[in-house]
């Protein structure tokens, strides 16, 4: 797991630059070729790949929280264990929210970038 902890570092350009330069197909054409499907399926998920690519390090911090929680039971008394517990989770969320923060993130520049596109199209069309 600790192995996998950073692949949101290697996934989350790759994934923010396909979703955002990869054009947006007209109404009746289809995707052709093994590229442009994988661009695609990026493009539509997004700011769902960005969040499981968060997983690893979300899974590994949230078992070593557990454990370490277990470990102040045994090692403090009960009022001090309460509040390692209690920083843990604090700290825990910080790490929830980067991964929320960078998946929500992703997924409206890939609404604004697509606005910005259709409001560009719209304007050649008056013309």
């Amino acid at each position: 797991m600790q192995k996998c902890r950073n692949l949101y570092i290697v996934v989350s350009p790759i994934v923010l630059f396909t979703a955002l330069y990869k054009g947006k197909k007209s109404d009746n054409k289809k995707t052709t070729g093994t590229f442009d499907k994988i661009t695609t399926f990026i493009k539509n998920n997004a700011g769902k790949i960005i969040l499981l690519s968060f997983a690893p390090m979300l899974i590994e911090e949230g078992m070593a929280s557990f454990k370490g929680g277990k470990l102040a039971k045994k090692m403090l008394n009960p009022e001090l264990a309460r509040q390692v517990s209690k920083g843990n989770k604090l700290a825990y969320l910080t790490y929830l929210g980067m991964a929320g923060a960078l998946s929500y993130g992703i997924y409206m520049a890939k609404k604004v970038k697509n606005a910005f596109v259709v409001s560009k199209n719209n304007n050649k069309k008056l013309r």
